[in-house]
């Protein structure tokens, strides 16, 4: 068997270990953060819907420019999609994401996740749909089980979408990966050399 193709079998190993996960998302409320300035990950890409003052996306900011605070009166950092708009994400594979829930609107909130450009998860966040109180400001909470992503989307129909202390969890590689990894290598090398002699 040629390395080439001892490589690409590896290769597409991995990417169906990596790809394969369940499809049941699990959501959790759990207590808010407690550092208020930790600033989200900067979106890779953004489509803006129409010219209205509430059309526009906000990263990182304190001020109420972009709707309601998540973090209540006391204030902090956070980001806000604007209506008819989105904010897309790129993170290392992961499997599970937590932010600060603003105000859950009833369905006008939207969260799509995908991995390598296939979609993972398509939600309509709408607060009931989440069992979570459509009057909460500022709900933290955690979806998992929704399998494997890289890239996360915010987006809005009405209003706008904020949320803060946006992060994931990576997946880290199977243990025996490197190890597999190492001896293919080893393997690779003693077969040049075989070839040389």
């Amino acid at each position: 068997m040629r390395i080439e193709t001892i490589k690409s079998v590896v290769a597409a190993a991995v990417f169906a270990t990596i790809a394969t996960g369940a499809s049941a998302a699990t959501v959790v409320i759990g207590a808010t953060p407690g550092d208020s300035s930790v600033l989200n990950p900067l979106a890779v890409s953004e489509t803006v819907g129409g010219t209205e003052f509430r059309n526009r996306n906000w990263e990182n900011i304190t001020n109420g420019d972009g709707g309601t605070n998540p973090w209540g009166a006391g204030g902090g950092v956070y980001s806000s999609v604007g209506k008819y708009s989105s904010m897309t994400y790129s993170f290392a594979n992961s499997d599970s994401l937590s932010f600060l829930w603003g105000t859950p609107d009833g369905g006008n909130n939207g969260l799509s996740l995908s991995f390598g450009g296939a979609n993972t998860l398509d939600l309509t966040a709408a607060a009931s749909s989440l069992n979570i109180p459509s009057s909460a400001t500022g709900v933290y909470v955690t979806i998992s089980d929704i399998g494997y992503f890289d890239t996360v989307t915010f987006s809005s129909e009405q209003r706008a979408f904020e949320y803060a202390a946006l992060s994931t969890t990576p997946v880290p590689l199977p243990a025996a990966l490197p190890l597999l990894l190492a001896g293919l290598g080893g393997l690779g090398m003693m077969r040049r050399k075989k070839k040389t002699s």
